[in-house]
């Protein structure tokens, strides 16, 4: 393993996994973050749908290995651990936020939900909405109420 360029750390909050990270990233960071969600994995999907919030600060950009293990672990969430969206709070303060938000789009475009917001309150509203809409019963879905 080589050195893990910046930090994170993460807890459960109900049906959200929260994680804060400070980058820059790289592909041990990544793998640092894949090892604490796993722990948390099992008593998140014993309660269905969850969602994951992830606040950044620092540098966003990340090398090629690091967005394919990104991309990676969404999946395996999403299609084993019943993931279903996925919030960022990434302010103007991070470092290539606009390039990144492009690629982080196209991660997340095949494995449930995504966006990305400015501000943690709007984000932590939407994912909520993404996942009571999950809840809902069907025909609470198909009547639109």
């Amino acid at each position: 393993m080589n050195k893990i360029h910046g930090h994170c750390r993460m807890q459960q909050e109900g049906r959200i996994l929260h994680a804060w990270v400070q980058g820059p990233w790289n592909l041990d960071l990544v793998l640092l973050f894949r090892e604490q969600a796993q722990a948390l994995l099992p008593s998140l999907a014993a309660q269905g749908a969850w969602g994951m919030l992830i606040e950044f600060d620092g540098d966003a950009v990340c090398p090629l290995d690091a967005t394919l293990a990104i991309h990676e672990m969404a999946e395996d969430h999403s299609r084993n651990w019943q993931r279903a969206a996925t919030a960022y709070v990434v302010g103007p303060q991070v470092g290539g936020y606009q390039f990144m938000n492009r690629v982080w789009h196209g991660i997340y475009q095949q494995v449930g939900s995504w966006a990305s917001f400015d501000a943690l309150d709007p984000a932590l509203d939407w994912l909520n909405d993404q996942l009571d809409e999950l809840e809902a019963p069907q025909s609470q879905r198909l009547s639109g109420g």
